[in-house]
């Protein structure tokens, strides 16, 4: 460090006026170490204390608000209503579980609701697919033979018809037992009306049948009857 060199006051008139220009020199040059003794204090104490250095000026803040993306189900409820992140399914009852009555086996089922098997019929032969009863009547096409007149019908020429040359046609439905006998002749529809139908009922009420026959046995029979009847000719043709 430059050492400074002051003159006594005692001195004063004698320094300045051996070496006039020396005591500017000398306050020139303890100014410039004052300076830098300063300076470097200055330093000193800002190197020690770093966190007190001035704040810089404030400058005006941007701020920008943005949405926060909701959390995937974590929504807000009011207390007392927690939110289960699964719910419970509830489990079935024992009714429900229950299998319906149709699909028990029989050992489940009570023995006083089992239907008992119907009686086979007496008059029924064996490996027959329709059991025979007193009012079963069996159509044509169930019938392995047809039922047959004994004698061959004939069917007079009702005598309006004759004289006013009227011809026609009768449908006649035809109810024959298992013995031939005919139990019934429903007229299905006659052309012209009020012409032919009686003379065709009384004809076949009186006739008698080789009956029908199924699996091997007499059984009742219901057939179709189709009678034309001709003016030119004498009596009813049967179809």
């Amino acid at each position: 460090m430059a050492s400074v060199y002051l003159c006594p006051a005692f001195h004063s008139g004698k320094c300045g006026a051996q070496r006039p220009g020396a005591g500017r020199v000398r306050f020139a040059l303890a100014l410039t170490v004052s300076v830098f003794f300063h300076a470097w204090l200055a330093a000193g104490i800002a190197l020690e204390v770093p966190g007190r250095s001035m704040p810089p000026a404030a400058r005006p803040l941007t701020a920008q608000l943005q949405p926060l993306a909701a959390p995937p189900k974590r929504e807000a409820h009011p207390e007392g209503n927690p939110v289960l992140a699964d719910p419970v399914q509830p489990l079935p009852s024992r009714a429900r579980v229950r299998p319906p009555a149709e699909q028990l086996s029989v050992s489940e089922r009570k023995p006083g609701r089992v239907a008992p098997p119907a009686p086979a019929m007496a008059g029924a032969a064996p490996g027959s697919a329709l059991p025979l009863t007193a009012d079963t009547y069996y159509a044509a096409p169930e019938l392995d033979v047809f039922p047959m007149p004994r004698v061959p019908l004939r069917f007079e020429y009702p005598a309006q018809a004759a004289r006013e040359q009227v011809g026609g046609r009768v449908l006649v439905m035809l109810s024959i037992d298992e013995t031939g006998v005919v139990d019934d002749v429903g007229i299905v529809r006659g052309e012209p009306q009020g012409y032919f139908e009686d003379a065709v009922r009384a004809a076949l009420k009186a006739a008698r049948f080789f009956p029908g026959r199924k699996d091997e046995r007499a059984v009742k029979s219901r057939i179709l009857i189709n009678l034309d009847f001709d003016p030119g000719a004498s009596e009813g043709a049967l179809r």
